[in-house]
């Protein structure tokens, strides 16, 4: 079943389209039609498709990005331009607190390769705070993206190991 964001269902070779669903990973808008809302382990409800990017200076040249949501095509032509531009102003080491992600696509993987390579160009380095979502883990241990960064439990545990 294909899940669109219009709450509705792709044909599932019994040819009917447009019957409501509930998702997987949500529950559909008021009615049954409009967005999928996801909900999120911190009690926060995005609709589909919308992220939040968060980031603060956790101690002299080292920030913490914590990203919720989706982080997917839609949303990271924003998100690639604020994180990169941590690099550029000199923020080398960098945490990246997934735990509030509720999905993960390619284009989302290839936004945090490009600052795990900009921050170790300039001597630093990427930790990663595990997502709690199981299906977002499992993308990054199917693309082996979790041997790639250095995997932490919390942003403490990843601030103590890039300090």
């Amino acid at each position: 079943m294909a899940h669109r964001p219009n709450g509705t269902q792709g044909a599932r070779g019994d040819g009917e389209i447009g019957r409501e669903f509930t998702p997987p990973h949500g529950v559909p808008s008021p009615g049954g039609r409009g967005r999928c809302l996801c909900k999120l382990s911190a009690g926060v409800t995005l609709p589909l498709s919308e992220s939040q990017l968060v980031i603060r200076d956790a101690a002299p040249g080292i920030a913490v990005a914590a990203l919720r949501g989706h982080v997917d095509a839609a949303s990271v032509r924003t998100q690639r331009d604020q994180l990169h531009a941590l690099p550029e102003r000199g923020i080398y080491r960098i945490v990246l607190d997934l735990a509030g992600v509720t999905f993960l696509d390619s284009a989302g993987m290839a936004m945090l390769v490009g600052l795990l390579k900009r921050a170790r160009a300039g001597g630093g380095d990427v930790r990663m705070v595990e997502p709690a979502d199981d299906p977002v883990r499992h993308i990054l241990q199917l693309t082996r993206l979790d041997l790639v960064f250095k995997m932490q439990e919390s942003v403490e545990a990843a601030l103590r190991d890039l300090a």
